[in-house]
């Protein structure tokens, strides 16, 4: 049985809401699809509003129960969603985003809220706040218009101290390489720890980040052929060795726009990583009439040119508006859950219906343009995920997902649809 689009839902969406309802058992397959479509609807982040945001079959009660203890395995919907990914946006390897973000709390009730630094140190706000560490990984997509973030898996780092944010990052790593295959994972200064990288280079990845200037980089050891231990590293690179380096003037397309970079790099060995063979970039660009400060860029691989090092680098800042459309577009910032179980299932959920949506936004098919027209006098310089979300919400308004869900053949087929006669029974109280 294949899935027809009706009424302006594309058919890719029905084919991919199929598959992520597949993987979870029969008995929790609609009430999960109707939580993931309400949620795909509607973007304040609490269950009720999701509830109300689809015609409902069962007891409002019965929508939180499934969240709290429903006997279903959130990690298979993230299974889906990577599987997804890599099938539609094929790569030779999948550019994975890690970083994390900070939930505001006002109560030590929830569940790994402690004291944490704001990095982001905003006017008027204490440099310490009582937050949620949430640990994320998404993976990077895009088209002719640019590259956007999708997330594919979220963790609450509930263990104190910086170990715990270490120790969830690559958990989820060991979650998703599998699925995504080869990946090529970027990271900021605070995680480019030996610890993870060595991880990951063990599951067949890349790994390119941003490491500190006074970091210990030597050249090859020389071959001189006397006799002895030979040595394990050549000359370290200080700022007199690294002066005599060539400096390179150029122009790339990164950050939304070219810019014009100067870099210098070389093939070290990283002492951080037992003397690894990298490849290394200190770079600087120009923005604003002036140089900003340079950066020490660093990849795993040493046959990377230094350009794509600094053009792959540049997508990992393409999950902090992930970040900022889950947080205010998507209700994370105001999700309150009593148990870690709990919160993670519900975010994945909301994770998926947003990165649906998203890819939707990024393969802009003839389907999804006509479902996100908003007015024929508006001219948009792309679709966005926002317009899409508007014109999901106008063609699903007359959609039962429990009606549209067969049951034997597991597919989403809205064309299947009977008239509403669903009984709505009581959803006005999870209001």
């Amino acid at each position: 049985m294949v899935a027809r689009a009706v009424v302006g839902i594309p058919t890719v969406l029905c084919l991919w809401i199929s598959e992520i309802i597949a993987s979870v058992p029969g008995r929790c397959a609609v009430t999960v699809l109707e939580l993931l479509i309400g949620t795909m609807l509607t973007g304040s982040g609490a269950i009720s509003q999701a509830i109300l945001g689809v015609p409902c079959r069962r007891h409002w009660t019965s929508y939180y129960w499934m969240v709290r203890k429903g006997k279903f395995d959130w990690t298979a919907l993230v299974q889906a969603l990577c599987r997804i990914v890599k099938r539609e946006f094929p790569s030779e390897r999948c550019v994975v985003v890690g970083d994390d973000t900070l939930i505001p709390r006002v109560s030590e009730a929830a569940p790994g809220a402690s004291n944490q630094d704001d990095h982001a140190h905003k006017p008027n706000r204490p440099d310490y706040l009582l937050a949620q560490t949430v640990v994320s990984l998404s993976a990077v997509i895009g088209n002719s218009w640019g590259s956007w973030s999708v997330p594919l898996m979220s963790n609450l780092a509930v263990q104190t101290g910086n170990p715990g944010k270490l120790e969830t990052m690559r958990a989820m790593v060991e979650e998703v390489s599998p699925t995504l295959g080869a990946i090529t994972l970027l990271l900021d200064t605070w995680y480019m720890k030996r610890y993870l990288i060595v991880d990951v280079l063990q599951r067949v990845g890349i790994v390119i980040g941003q490491v500190r200037q006074d970091t210990a980089l030597y050249e090859p050891p020389p071959r001189t052929g006397k006799p002895g231990r030979p040595r394990k590293y050549g000359d370290r690179i200080t700022k007199a060795k690294l002066k005599t380096l060539p400096q390179t003037h150029t122009e790339l397309p990164i950050y939304g726009g070219h810019r014009t970079v100067r870099y210098r790099t070389a093939v070290c060995m990283a002492r951080f990583l037992g003397g690894r063979l990298v490849r290394v970039v200190w770079v600087s660009m120009f923005v604003d009439g002036k140089w900003k400060p340079e950066r020490l860029l660093l990849s795993t691989d040493p046959s990377h040119t230094a350009e794509y090092v600094i053009f792959t680098y540049s997508l990992r800042w393409t999950i902090e508006p992930m970040f900022a459309a889950l947080k205010w577009g998507e209700g994370m910032i105001a999700m309150w859950m009593q148990s870690v179980e709990t919160f993670h299932r519900w975010l994945t959920i909301v994770q998926i219906g947003r990165a649906l949506i998203q890819m939707l936004a990024v393969k802009a098919d003839a389907t999804t343009l006509a479902l996100a027209q908003v007015a024929a006098w508006r001219k948009e310089p792309y679709l966005t995920a926002g317009m899409v979300k508007a014109g999901l919400v106008r063609a699903f308004w007359n959609i039962t997902p429990a009606q549209a869900w067969h049951r034997r053949g597991r597919k989403f087929d809205p064309s299947r649809r009977v008239p509403m006669t669903t009984r709505v029974v009581r959803t006005a109280m999870a209001a």
